[in-house]
C-alpha cells in the first residue's frame, strides 16, 4: 500500500499542479489516461494524475516518470492529495465512477468530466452527471444526446472541445494519388464467414493497389499472407489494432466490416466501404455512423459497382457533415482544449 506521506512526496517533486486528471476505473485507467496525457502535456499547464488502484499506478509511474502521477485508495488519502495541492483548481475525469464522489466533495475546486476514447458512443447517461460543473463534449451531438437523456440539465455547462487527440488526422494532407492505397478491417472470427472470403475474393481486383490487411483471425493472416506473396500483391498484413490509424491516415479508402465501424474512421476523410450481409436489416442496424455516408454493399458484384466509380466519391460531403457533427472537427481545430 502506498501511505499518504509517499504520495505528498511525490507532490512535492513537481510542479504544482493547477489541474489533475482522475480516474477510478481498474481495469481501464492506463488506456484512460494514456488517450489524455499528450493533450494535457501540449497546454502547457502543470498537472498531476490520480488513480484509484495501485496496479494502475505503478504502471503509470512506469510509462510517465516525468509526470506527477499518484495514489489514493481510501477517502482520507484522496483528502491528503488534494489538500497538498494548494494551487489546484479544476479535477478532470475520464470515468463517471462511484468513487468520484470522494473527489466531487471539494466544492472550491471544479469538476469537468472529458470521458474516454469511446465514452461518446459507449457512456449511459444518467442523472449522476449532474455531480460536475462542466462536461467536456466533442460536438453538438453530444449535448443533444446529454440533453435528450437528462429531463434537466440544470447548472451543466457543455463546452464544445471537439477531439482534440484527431488534430494532426484532421489537418494532414495526403498527395495525390487517387484510390491506390486500402485499408482492410476484418474481424477476428471464422475464415469461412462471408467478408473473409468476400476479402480473398476482391484482392486480385486490386493488384494496382497498396492494400493494408488488418485481420485478427491468425490462419486467415498467414493465408492471406501467402496468397499475396503468390500474386505479388503489395500488401501489409498486420493484427496490431494500435497500427489502424497509421495505415488509415495513410490510406485513399476503407473497406470494413461492421464490428470495425467506429466514428472515428470519419476523421481520415475518405471513402468508406462498409460490408453488410444479405440477412441483416440494413435499416435496423445499430451503427454509430449515418448509412448515408456509408457505402454499403453485399456481395462482389455489389462492390464492384461501386468501386468502379469511387473517385467520384459522391458521399464526402455527408461525410464532412457526419464529422462535424459527430467529432467536431471546427472545434478540434480552432479550441483550446485545456482552459483552467
Amino acid at each position: 500500500m502506498i501511505s499518504k506521506n509517499m504520495n505528498i512526496s511525490r507532490i512535492n517533486k513537481f510542479k504544482p499542479a493547477k489541474i489533475m486528471l482522475h480516474s477510478a476505473d481498474e481495469k481501464l485507467t492506463v488506456g484512460h489516461m494514456g488517450y489524455w496525457i499528450e493533450v494535457f502535456i501540449e497546454s502547457n499547464i502543470s498537472f498531476s494524475i490520480l488513480t484509484r488502484d495501485i496496479k494502475s499506478y505503478k504502471k503509470l509511474v512506469e510509462l510517465f516518470p516525468k509526470y506527477s502521477i499518484l495514489y489514493a485508495k481510501m477517502p482520507i488519502d484522496v483528502e491528503s492529495v488534494i489538500t497538498a495541492q494548494e494551487e489546484l483548481e479544476s479535477i478532470f475525469y475520464t470515468s463517471n465512477m462511484a468513487k468520484n464522489i470522494h473527489l466531487l466533495r471539494f466544492n472550491h475546486l471544479k469538476h469537468i468530466f472529458i470521458g474516454s476514447e469511446n465514452s461518446d458512443q459507449l457512456s449511459k447517461i444518467n442523472k449522476s452527471y449532474r455531480a460536475y460543473d462542466e462536461i467536456y463534449v466533442s460536438s453538438q451531438s453530444q449535448i443533444e444526446k446529454f440533453k435528450e437523456t437528462l429531463s434537466n440539465v440544470g447548472h451543466l455547462k457543455f463546452p464544445i472541445k471537439g477531439k482534440p487527440q484527431l488534430k494532426d488526422t484532421f489537418t494532414k494532407t495526403l498527395e495525390k494519388n487517387p484510390m491506390q492505397r486500402v485499408l482492410f478491417l476484418a474481424n477476428k472470427i471464422d475464415m469461412t464467414t462471408s467478408f473473409l472470403l468476400f476479402i480473398g475474393k476482391i484482392l486480385p481486383e486490386l493488384k494496382e493497389h497498396t492494400l493494408y490487411l488488418y485481420l485478427e483471425n491468425a490462419l486467415y493472416t498467414k493465408n492471406i499472407q501467402q496468397f499475396a506473396i503468390d500474386n505479388a500483391l503489395d500488401c501489409t498484413v498486420f493484427k496490431e489494432k494500435e497500427f489502424i490509424s497509421n495505415f488509415a491516415i495513410d490510406s485513399d479508402f476503407i473497406i470494413t466490416d461492421i464490428s470495425h465501424l467506429k466514428v472515428s474512421l470519419l476523421a481520415y476523410n475518405i471513402p468508406i466501404l462498409l460490408f453488410i450481409p444479405k440477412d441483416k436489416n440494413r435499416e435496423e442496424l445499430k451503427i454509430d455512423i449515418p448509412l448515408n455516408t456509408l457505402y454499403i454493399f453485399s456481395d462482389y458484384q455489389e462492390f464492384l459497382d461501386i468501386f468502379n466509380k469511387l473517385e467520384e466519391d459522391k458521399l464526402e460531403k455527408k461525410r464532412e457533415e457526419a464529422t462535424e457533427y459527430l467529432l467536431g472537427k471546427t472545434a478540434t481545430l480552432e479550441t483550446t482544449f485545456l482552459e483552467v
